[in-house]
């Protein structure tokens, strides 16, 4: 079966999925049994995944288990009805006082769990983190909203018994309830969807070995700083550096003069893959090829890579000028010596200047300086 048809069959069983939860969410408005059994799924479902957490991976598990349960516990509550009927309207807000003292326990002790999974998991340390921080996300989502409607169904409940109606309670005990469980639901599925379709950066170890792999967005939003490589491209033209000035919302130091070219490496692709995207894709420098010259880790507030540092020869300035990337000039190494240390270049380019300065641009000088004789000599 080809890639085409086996994606087409995911798109067609994730369809038939979410319409079947639509159709229990709508009948459990007006079935109460419907809507019990929904809310022990759920509550089934949170307990399940969080005890099962280190095992199960980054997938749409959430609609096929709260499904299953669903149909099982209202067959049991169906066979029940003539002997809990008059409980079952209670039976909503009963499942979701035990989601709210189970969320809040396990919020309380949000660190210490981490901790613990993370330590007794390390060979799935990354892929543990992602589906930590989405399972604390939605547990943050989900605790704050049911328990304000806890609140609201408890002040109308004790305090507000002359507005009291059937048709006001069913609503808030169980239709707004089910609405609050949708709302949850699409919104944890969208973020399932959007976290396998995004850019995924490899994370890696100081000495570049891969360990693991983590949603770009993630990575970015989650207070841990995971070290990922980094490709950054220093283009040379008669030992000139060819320098621009970054966006200013950029995040990494805006408005500071550096190399114009630079990129993460994203999970599956090489160094030199990423390089020649870089020149000939993105910015339509063809027959060129980068040299490494070394590599570095680079730790700021708002990056932490594991730098590779390229250098391109480019034989004409005139390709620069029909190149797709912001407009900058040349510097020479005088004019880039007298601003040095006064907040005009980056970081990360000034501590890469003066290794380029002691090896790729000294190589250069001698080479230049060499009289015809004496390069014919040393290619002999």
């Amino acid at each position: 079966m080809n890639k085409k048809k086996i994606s087409r069959l995911k798109i067609l069983y994730n369809l038939i999925l979410i319409t079947f939860v639509i159709i229990a969410l709508v009948t459990s408005f007006s079935h109460l049994e419907i809507a019990v059994a929904l809310m022990f799924a759920v509550s089934f479902y949170y307990i399940y995944f969080f005890f099962n957490l280190s095992n199960i991976s980054l997938k749409n598990t959430y609609f096929p288990i709260v499904l299953a349960v669903t149909i099982i516990a209202f067959l049991i509550l169906s066979g029940l009805r003539p002997l809990i009927g008059e409980y079952i309207k209670y039976g909503v807000l009963f499942f979701q006082v035990i989601i709210v003292a189970f969320l809040w326990i396990i919020r309380f002790f949000e660190k210490r769990i981490r901790n613990r999974l993370i330590r007794e998991n390390k060979k799935k340390r990354a892929n543990l983190s992602i589906r930590l921080n989405e399972y604390f996300l939605i547990a943050k989502l989900c605790q704050y909203i049911f328990t304000i409607h806890l609140v609201i169904v408890f002040f109308y409940k004790f305090y507000f018994v002359q507005y009291q109606t059937p048709g006001l309670t069913h609503f808030l005990f169980s239709q707004l309830n089910m609405s609050l469980v949708f709302i949850v639901t699409i919104y944890g599925y969208i973020r399932v969807v959007i976290l396998r379709t995004e850019k995924w950066l490899p994370i890696v170890s100081e000495n570049g070995n891969v360990i693991g792999k983590i949603a770009h967005s993630v990575s970015f939003s989650s207070d841990k700083r995971f070290l990922h490589p980094f490709v950054r491209i220093a283009l040379i033209h008669n030992n000139l550096l060819y320098l621009s000035k970054r966006a200013s919302n950029n995040i990494i130091e805006p408005d500071k003069l550096d190399f114009p070219l630079e990129s993460f490496v994203r999970y599956g692709h090489t160094l030199d893959e990423t390089v020649n995207h870089i020149l000939q894709e993105k910015v339509g420098l063809n027959n060129l090829h980068g040299k490494l010259v070394f590599k570095h880790i680079c730790k700021q507030p708002s990056m932490h890579g594991l730098v590779h540092l390229y250098t391109v020869q480019i034989p004409s300035s005139q390709q620069i000028e029909t190149a797709n990337f912001r407009e900058g000039k040349w510097w020479t190494e005088k004019h880039i010596e007298e601003n040095l240390n006064k907040g005009v270049f980056a970081e990360c380019f000034e501590m890469e200047y003066n290794v380029l300065k002691n090896t790729i641009l000294l190589a250069n000088r001698i080479i230049t300086n060499q009289s015809p004789k004496e390069k014919k000599e040393k290619d002999e």
